[in-house]
């Protein structure tokens, strides 16, 4: 092994141990303790390897602790030279196989890690969310969220009651994409009571990410939501738990003022499998006023509660549009055909592709509709 190699290996450790002490100081929090056993057990492993590769042993983590923090009576000359000389590590004086220099880069950068590690961060960053810009705090709480440590996920949680709207916003996201199910009272009351909409909008799809039946009953408030973009994600939510218990608050969502609303309150309702449900879907599949977004869901829903022949329906319906000159309704025709995801629509869709005198413009649409298609076999 490369002598100077060595000895660079052996300051960096000696550099980042004495980082860690000064500063977790004195009196170190539990992940400083936990940090620095780690230290001194990899700095023993490494003064085992010094050994072997014919080098002096290192001083040990007491010895450092002299050297680093003097007594105030050796602070004038004696205890800075004992501390230069307890760091002073000699020249190896064996060259070491490959292995043991992999494993010297090894035990280093796992040092270099626990030294910028999750401790050290989650106390800085928890600092930062006592910042009064909320742009800070928001920075603060997206980095704490990706931690799964619970010193971390307190503070995430506490942020769910933050002043800022983005803050907040950004501690339910963090939940949600955690999973974590002893959140979702926090989240739920957020639902519930939050003034701003869009927070209210995260914590619909927050829940749904956790996906735990404990989280229904905090989205019927939701399924009530007085902005059509909570209702239209609550529905999305409870769809995708699946909770049969919901249908009588999805069923009015079916008549709602926003098209994305019923879109997702019909596909809800076939998810959740209650059969109820069938008269109520079929209905939306006879509106002629009806937009082809909710009949496809509404066909797909009911699909999924045993009733086939929604989907030939729409496939018939769609060739109609497709016979016709109207270049919207053959777009729109197309799109339903693969939204459907029935194997029986892409025969149709074969028919069009082959067509001499396609309009260009649905060219993409068709070929995006093909795909999806295929992707659903």
């Amino acid at each position: 092994m490369d002598k100077k190699f060595l000895l660079f290996v052996v300051v960096v450790v000696a550099a980042v141990g004495t980082f860690v002490y000064t500063r977790t100081g004195s009196q170190p929090s539990a992940g400083g303790d936990r940090t620095s056993r780690v230290l001194d057990d990899l700095e023993a492993k490494m003064a085992d390897l010094e050994k072997k590769a014919g080098g002096e042993p290192r001083p040990s983590p007491e010895d450092r602790e002299q050297a680093v923090v003097p007594d105030k009576a050796d602070a004038g000359g004696g205890g800075g030279q004992e501390g230069a000389a307890a760091r002073a590590t000699p020249a190896p004086t064996a060259e070491a196989p490959n292995a043991l220099a992999e494993q010297l880069a090894s035990i280093e950068k796992k040092v270099e890690e626990i030294a910028e590690g999750r401790e050290a961060s989650i106390k800085e960053l928890a600092a930062q969310y006592a910042d009064a810009n909320s742009t800070v705090r928001k920075r603060a709480i997206k980095a704490l969220g990706k931690m799964r440590d619970p010193q971390a996920i307190e503070v995430v949680r506490r942020a769910v009651r933050d002043p800022a709207p983005d803050v907040r916003k950004a501690a339910i996201e963090a939940l949600g994409s955690l999973r974590l199910k002893e959140a979702i009272p926090d989240i739920g009351e957020a639902l519930r009571s939050d003034p701003d909409h869009e927070v209210r909008r995260v914590a619909t799809e927050a829940l749904g990410e956790i996906g735990d039946l404990a989280a229904v009953p905090y989205l019927r408030n939701g399924l009530a939501d007085v902005h059509h973009g909570v209702r239209e994600h609550a529905a999305e939510a409870v769809g995708t738990i699946g909770d049969p218990d919901p249908f009588n608050e999805l069923l009015p969502l079916l008549d709602d003022s926003d098209a994305d609303v019923r879109e997702n309150a019909a596909k809800a309702l076939g998810q959740i499998g209650d059969r109820r449900a069938i008269p109520h879907l079929q209905r939306k599949m006879d509106d002629p006023g009806e937009q082809i977004g909710v009949k496809v869901d509404s066909a797909k829903a009911l699909r999924l509660l045993g009733d086939q022949s929604a989907a030939k329906a729409t496939i018939e319906r769609a060739r109609g549009d497709l016979e016709s000159d109207d270049v919207e309704a053959q777009q729109e025709a197309i799109k339903a055909l693969g939204e459907l995801e029935d194997p029986e629509a892409m025969p149709v869709l074969r028919e069009l592709e082959a067509r001499k005198d396609l309009d260009p413009a649905l060219q993409k649409t068709l070929e995006k509709a093909i795909k999806r298609l295929e992707n659903a076999k």
